[in-house]
């Protein structure tokens, strides 16, 4: 069988629990084979597609305001290109910065999920995708290389028992992707007891 086969037949039959391997891997008992489903894989999966669908929406609803807003230079042109984009940024709610002295800039608020910790990484994706592509494409593009560069550094909760197991499988069901984690590596392996 396919990976494909295996991870939709995974998700879609009954499965019996059988048990956790570090808190990392979820094994389920299927005939005369062990299906190991990847939690963190899982988890970056489920993070991952629900900001996809916040960004499909066509802009950020909610932002978190830094309690110490970050301040930040930039070269000539990154900061004209930049401040150029300031109300189309307010507009789409990606974040809210002002231009302040001589290309430098405040960052004052943030999207929701993104770790505080990595400001200059959304700074600079920011400006990268600004100045390659301009104004002109969807949250989607402006983000998604960023949200993969975030995984890294994503605290994902601790699987420690079935019920948290299950609800991880259900949530994963509605991924659009249940198979692959962001990174295209597979969540679902099958190994046989043969």
């Amino acid at each position: 069988k396919t990976p494909d086969t295996i991870a939709n037949q995974s998700v879609k039959i009954q499965l019996k629990f059988f048990g956790l391997w570090q808190n990392t891997y979820a094994l389920f008992d299927e005939k005369s084979s062990l299906l190991v489903l990847n939690c963190k894989g899982a988890q970056m999966r489920i993070w991952y597609d629900g900001i996809l669908k916040t960004l499909k929406k066509g802009s950020l609803e909610n932002l978190q305001t830094l309690l110490f807003p970050h301040t930040f230079k930039l070269d000539r042109l990154q900061a004209v290109c930049l401040n150029e984009s300031i109300d189309h940024l307010h507009r789409r709610k990606l974040c809210r910065l002002q231009a302040t002295a001589e290309d430098t800039f405040v960052l004052e608020a943030v999207p929701q999920w993104l770790p505080v910790e990595q400001v200059d990484l959304f700074v600079e994706q920011l400006v990268e995708n600004l100045m390659e592509f301009g104004q002109n494409q969807t949250l989607e593009q402006v983000f998604e290389p960023l949200i993969k560069k975030l995984l890294p550094y994503k605290r994902f909760e601790t699987i420690e028992n079935q019920s948290q197991v299950e609800l991880l499988r259900q949530t994963l069901e509605s991924c659009e992707n249940h198979i692959t984690d962001p990174n295209g590596n597979l969540l679902w392996r099958k190994l046989s007891l043969e």
